[in-house]
């Protein structure tokens, strides 16, 4: 009748509780440590990643900056060269030209009205503002080709 003594089964029932316990904080532990690793291979992926990335995106934003400086420059020496080709007497663009160039730009509709108000304007400076103007179209579109550029090489990296 040994077997049911009280004192042995409450060494039993202490001695399940103290391996379920003891279970329970080994798997806890485990799974921290499988989850710091994992946070590290992912951390070392994402920094691979990033340059890669960077690797990528480096040449082409240096292509595009000196693009920039180009289309600045070129823009820059037309506008100096103004006086060359347009002489300061050439005749003045008409008050109506002055509104309808203004609503192009502005991108609205150009309204009647405003043309007795509008004043001449010199040859020179129609065109300074139309190089000026095409100048930053260009510089639009080579900004335009380089995030094309940029859009294509990241896509390649996966």
């Amino acid at each position: 009748m040994s077997w049911l003594n009280p004192g042995r089964w409450l060494l039993y029932l202490a001695l399940a509780g103290a391996l379920l316990l003891g279970y329970s904080a080994w798997a806890d532990h485990q799974q921290d440590v499988g989850y710091q690793r994992a946070q590290g291979k992912y951390a070392a992926q994402a920094r691979t990643v990033d340059t890669r990335r960077a690797d990528v995106a480096a040449p082409i934003a240096a292509k595009q900056e000196a693009a920039q400086v180009q289309i600045r420059t070129v823009t820059k020496t037309i506008i100096e060269k103004v006086p060359v080709y347009v002489k300061a007497d050439d005749c003045p663009m008409p008050a109506g030209f002055r509104v309808l160039h203004d609503a192009a730009a502005d991108g609205v509709i150009p309204d009647p009205a405003g043309i007795p108000d509008a004043a001449a304007v010199p040859a020179q400076d129609v065109a300074s503002t139309v190089a000026s103007n095409y100048g930053a179209c260009h510089e639009t579109a080579a900004r335009l080709v380089g995030l094309q550029e940029w859009i294509n090489a990241q896509g390649a990296l996966r």
